[in-house]
């Protein structure tokens, strides 16, 4: 409509705006071309416009009937719970346990993590399979129970349930040890008479086993050999060799000899004093070695310095008898013995030591 309403307007334009009959007679062929021309593109807008309506309403009433013949079907949806489910990685977090021990009695502890702690969850401890505390969860997600073990092997499985979601820590192996380790002393003999001033002490215990020396720690190696020097006076001295295990068993054995002044004269007095006596894995740790003969310094001594079986630096004494050694803690907890052999110029030689304690607490 809006076309014809243009094109009529178009026409009283023209009908108003026309020439007198004398001033329009060579006008009059070029008007009417005009007139014909917009007649005709009139009549093609208004055939285009009703084809479209038509076209239109041909689409529309296809798509009725595809409706009609293939109905979409409405899905019901059920409610949502409100509530997550709980995830695989809902685990517990479990508090650190020691892999062995030598009580019967072992705390179990830990917690949810916080996304956790709806749905009302409870905690199952299991051993060997067989469930053996259900602790309470309190407010913070966290639980403690107290299971006892078997000899030997123990395999500990902590489970959180909500509903019929469950997600498992996993497992721990937990071994149960009373038996003590064993101890053999090689060197010295009990009741010997032994050259001092260092005496040197050597035996054998059980894999995986720490060895004092009358207090101080000293290095064990992966098959349990182990072997040390002790400094002493002349005359009684008592000997105490302690093995401790990774349960914490302790076998004590107990030497008196006695220290007599060194049939060889190529023995140095060596001492080895440290900064500290406990540090951290991967602390610098600094040492002070001194050498002597009978109480004189040994200047210019050639000294190797072991820490456990590994040799760290080769050096030699200065004008006062004394080396400064700077030295990286090992990255594995324990006690670590620090060696220096010390040869002089005169061809004497000797050994002294001290103990590292290696711990990240």
């Amino acid at each position: 409509m809006a076309l014809r309403d243009r094109a009529l307007t178009a026409r009283r334009y023209i009908v108003s705006h026309r020439l007198p009959a004398a001033q329009a007679r060579p006008y009059r062929h070029l008007i009417r071309q005009g007139l014909a021309i917009t007649v005709l593109l009139v009549i093609g807008l208004l055939v285009a416009d009703q084809s479209v309506a038509g076209v239109r309403g041909t689409l529309d009433a296809l798509g009725d009937a595809i409706a009609r013949a293939m109905p979409v079907p409405i899905i019901d949806r059920a409610p949502q719970p409100t509530t997550e489910p709980v995830a695989p990685n809902a685990a517990p977090i479990l508090d650190s346990i020691d892999r062995v021990t030598k009580n019967s009695r072992l705390v179990v502890a830990g917690r949810l993590p916080s996304f956790a702690l709806g749905g009302d969850p409870r905690v199952e401890v299991a051993v060997n399979g067989v469930l053996a505390a259900a602790p309470g969860v309190d407010a913070d997600g966290k639980f403690q129970a107290t299971v006892t073990l078997a000899n030997g092997s123990n395999t500990i499985v902590v489970t959180v349930v909500r509903g019929d979601e469950r997600a498992s820590a996993l497992p721990r192996t937990i071994v149960f040890d009373t038996l003590p380790p064993t101890l053999t002393i090689t060197k010295p003999a009990d009741g010997a008479m032994v050259d001092g001033p260092n005496v040197a002490v050597e035996g054998k215990t059980e894999i995986g086993s720490t060895i004092t020396l009358n207090g101080n720690g000293t290095n064990v190696t992966p098959d349990g050999t182990f072997g040390s020097t002790i400094s002493a006076a002349l005359g009684p001295l008592t000997i105490d060799v302690v093995a401790r295990d990774q349960a914490g068993n302790e076998t004590k054995t107990t030497l008196h000899v006695t220290v007599q002044q060194g049939t060889q004269t190529s023995t140095l007095f060596v001492t080895v004093t440290l900064d500290r006596s406990t540090a951290r894995p991967g602390a610098t740790v600094t040492g002070d070695i001194f050498v002597s003969d009978h109480s004189v310094p040994t200047p210019f001594a050639s000294v190797t310095v072991n820490v456990g079986l590994t040799t760290v630096v080769r050096s030699t004494t200065d004008s006062t008898g004394h080396y400064q050694v700077s030295f990286t803690a090992p990255s594995t907890e324990g006690f670590v013995q620090v060696t220096a052999l010390v040869t002089g110029n005169n061809g004497m030689s000797g050994r002294g030591g001290a103990t590292l304690e290696v711990t990240r607490n």
